[in-house]
């Protein structure tokens, strides 16, 4: 999944669900943010490149170790 019709819609239901459950700022939370801001003009066909795709990628397994560190204290 790399086009933005896929992965706003998706990114958009993670930032409320998590806020959802903590509403505490967390490591690399912003990353999220940045992603949907970075997708926001885009055209729904449009597709991250291959670079792109691979720091999502990176950036949503920080995002998700920020996330779950949150919760364990």
């Amino acid at each position: 999944m790399l086009e933005k019709d896929s992965l706003h819609p998706l990114l958009k239901d993670l930032i409320l669900s998590v806020n959802e459950v903590t509403k505490e700022e967390f490591e690399n939370k912003s990353k999220i943010v940045q992603w949907l801001i970075t997708l926001n003009p885009m055209r729904a066909a449009d597709k991250l490149t291959e670079e792109q795709a691979r720091e999502f990628q990176f950036d949503m397994k920080q995002a998700y170790d920020g996330f779950k560190a949150t919760l364990s204290r």
